[in-house]
């Protein structure tokens, strides 16, 4: 088994970019093995499904584009945890951008990519207090 090989007993948390192994992923958490199970979703409709089924989903949020805030908002109502992706729009927009969008309510964390570790250090210095 995989978690034998990195030596853990565990998963926090496990993203799908789709849902034919939501019912695996659900037994394994019944036996203590995954926290939580989400899905990655592209489209309103997905994340209003993942909504329904998911502790948490990982959605598409940046200064301009509030297309899944509808999503957002569904999900924080049921509790639901949010992962931003895209949050600085692939790279058009500058970090300033990111606290604003981990303010919004319902949003928990967010993935920032990047191969320039200046943009990463200015990323987190965006959202680290002082």
């Amino acid at each position: 088994l995989l978690m034998d090989e990195m030596g853990v007993d565990g998963v926090d948390r496990v993203v799908l970019a789709g849902g034919e192994a939501m019912g695996a992923l659900r037994a394994l958490q019944a036996r203590g093995l995954v926290r939580a199970v989400g899905a990655s979703v592209g489209t309103v409709a997905g994340g209003l499904l993942g909504v329904e089924r998911c502790d948490v989903l990982m959605v598409a949020r940046s200064a301009d584009d509030a297309a899944m805030d509808r999503v957002i908002e569904a999900a924080h109502r049921r509790g639901v945890g949010v992962i931003l992706k895209k949050a600085l729009g692939g790279g058009r927009h500058p970090p300033s951008t990111l606290g604003p969008l981990l303010r919004l309510p319902g949003v928990h964390s967010a993935v920032i990519g990047t191969t320039d570790p200046a943009n990463l250090r200015a990323a987190c210095g965006a959202v680290t207090p002082g």
